[in-house]
């Protein structure tokens, strides 16, 4: 037999796709020129991976996680794998939650099928077979709504829109009207309306990413006339608009409202969507609130918020808050006709590299589980990053995760935690006592995230570290360490602000630790001589700490030193002459600044 043995797999599936939330039949072709003498198995594995890149050049770094794994294995006969056709089922069952594919700026979600020949003693033919997925249809409200522009969107100027619905089927476009309230005699040249696919990276540093697929522009003297002008968005072909919410990457449509405005900001808002899987169906409603279901739920998430205190939130989410840098929610998570609440973390990503999933066969051979006792035998936990002592991350996970013995499910990565359970009667007590619970354990989590200790390396460093995150009001990872949420208000002469957000934080290597700051851009558009620039400005203070520089995608600047940084606040120096760097760039005269 050859040491390259060669075959052909081909992979078709009953509907043509994979469909989330159910049984998906299918079966795997492979034809064999020649035999194949020892061919012992035959592995399939499904598999959704979600990408996020971030930076470029020497600052690329890219996140990428796996959202679903199921592997599967055929023992083939004694003799190996004779010449020919031969089929084998494939019956694969996929999750509700699993989104369809998306590709958007440098960022996408795609599943495939990856298939392998495991013949002994010679090159195992592979392949890997793209597969498109389709969420389950579900049934809707097609409900018109009628919404004012938010305050401070312009100080004349006052647009009503109104959409005959939020929700829309791949079929159809999105269509509603625009009126002018006020400000017909403001300067502007028209309303602009864009159809936008939005991806967050919840994954990464939860960064929006915007896609423009279509706009509208309605001049203003369409506006003038005192009465309603409708706008179109017909359907968009060749591209998924589906919602896909998730803990990883979250696809949503969006309706971007803009007045363009010359020689002048131009203000904006946005509306989202709700984009519905092909098959959906969308019933007309008189009003809001008309189906039964809908006013219990409703109900149940005002009663809720009153006995706990917290904010109300959308279908099918009750209610939600905030501890700390925990943000949480709880959500109705009704599943085989029981009763059943989820709750819901998000926090910052503490990059431990943290492995999550249920005990398979062989869990007990495969190295240490960091979880209690009461855990391991359901799950498995592992933490990759080195620098931080394993004793402490099995005092982590035993503190934040006591107590959870008994519920249904568990779920945990680096930035969010959830956890589902049953519920005992459909009311309003048995929720407000889980919202109470949900909201105490994200008190414990941000209290376990502050206290973790920090490196070895940077022990004489925590007082200055903890002294500049109460000096910027930001959150401090101790861990890492890292500082999120440091930001930076500029007003400029027009009057309008601008907000930067900046992150500074230690990233662990093999080579070693180095330091990166992150500056956030405020969604602002990048000049075209921008990398140019960048690369030649002196920045005195920036080169003096740090090396390198870049761009990155979604509106980034990226700066990197070698090492461990013992004073942030010298480093956030840096950032404030980039926030002066690309202001400049821009051409935008701070409020502060020195006539020019």
């Amino acid at each position: 037999m050859s040491l390259f043995p060669t075959c052909r797999f081909e992979l078709f599936m009953e509907e043509g796709t994979l469909t989330a939330g159910g049984l998906n039949r299918g079966q795997l072709r492979v034809v064999a020129p020649d035999r194949i003498e020892r061919a012992e198995h035959l592995f399939i594995c499904f598999r959704t991976q979600a990408v996020a890149g971030y930076g470029s050049g020497k600052n690329r770094s890219v996140v990428i996680r796996d959202m679903l794994v199921l592997p599967f294995k055929v023992d083939l006969p004694p003799g190996g794998l004779p010449a020919g056709e031969h089929r084998y089922p494939v019956d694969v069952h996929i999750p509700d939650w699993l989104p369809p594919n998306f590709s958007g700026p440098d960022c996408s979600v795609r599943t495939v099928a990856e298939v392998r020949l495991d013949v002994d003693w010679a090159i195992d033919p592979t392949a890997t077979i793209p597969l498109p997925v389709r969420m389950r249809p579900r049934v809707g409200q097609r409900t018109p709504i009628s919404l004012r522009s938010p305050l401070g969107f312009h100080e004349s100027v006052t647009l009503e829109l109104s959409l005959a619905s939020t929700g829309f089927l791949p079929d159809e476009g999105v269509r509603g009207t625009v009126l002018l309230r006020s400000g017909h005699e403001s300067t502007f040249d028209a309303v602009v309306l864009a159809f936008v696919l939005g991806a967050t990276v919840h994954m990464g540093r939860g960064d929006v990413r915007t896609q423009q697929l279509a706009v509208v522009r309605i001049p203003k003297e369409a506006l003038l006339t005192g009465a309603p002008v409708p706008f179109l968005f017909p359907p968009t072909l060749g591209v998924s608009l589906t919602t896909a919410v998730n803990s990883y990457l979250s696809v949503q449509p969006q309706l971007a409202v803009s007045l363009d405005v010359p020689w002048a900001f131009d203000p904006s808002f946005s509306v989202p969507l709700d984009g519905y899987p092909p098959g959906s169906q969308l019933h007309e409603v008189a009003a809001l609130g008309s189906d039964p279901a809908f006013d219990r739920l409703q109900r149940v998430a005002a009663e809720t918020a009153r006995a706990t205190g917290l904010a109300v939130g959308r279908s099918p989410c009750l209610v939600m808050g905030s501890a700390g840098m925990v943000r949480f929610a709880v959500y109705d998570s009704p599943r085989g006709g029981r009763v059943g609440a989820m709750g819901s973390f998000a926090f910052p990503d503490l990059d431990l590299g943290i492995d999550f999933h249920p005990v398979g066969l062989l869990e007990g051979f495969r190295g240490e589980n960091l979880l209690p006792p009461a855990l391991e035998r359901r799950y498995v936990l592992r933490a990759a990053q080195p620098h931080v002592p394993r004793a402490q991350l099995q005092s982590l996970f035993a503190s934040v995760l006591a107590g959870l013995e008994d519920h249904v499910e568990l779920h945990l990565t680096d930035h969010d935690l959830q956890l589902r359970t049953e519920i005992a009667q459909d009311d309003a007590r048995h929720f407000a006592a889980f919202a109470q619970a949900v909201h105490e354990r994200a008190k414990l989590l941000d209290a376990a995230f502050r206290q973790m200790p920090f490196p070895v390396e940077l022990a004489g460093a925590a007082g200055a570290w903890a002294a500049c995150a109460r000096a910027e009001s930001a959150t401090l990872l101790p861990h890492a360490p890292a500082l999120v949420g440091v930001e930076r208000t500029v007003r400029l002469a027009f009057g309008e602000p601008r907000c930067f957000r900046i992150s500074l934080f230690t990233v662990w290597r093999k080579t070693g630790p180095t330091t990166r700051l992150d500056l956030g851009l405020a969604d602002l558009e990048l000049p075209k001589n921008a990398e140019v620039a960048l690369a030649q400005a002196p920045f005195p203070a920036v080169r003096a700490r740090f090396g390198n520089l870049a761009f990155g995608a979604g509106g980034h600047i990226f700066a990197e030193r070698d090492g461990v940084c013992a004073d942030p606040a010298d480093l956030l120096v840096a950032a404030d002459g980039l926030v002066d760097f690309f202001l400049e760039l821009r051409g935008d005269r701070r409020v502060d600044a020195p006539y020019r």
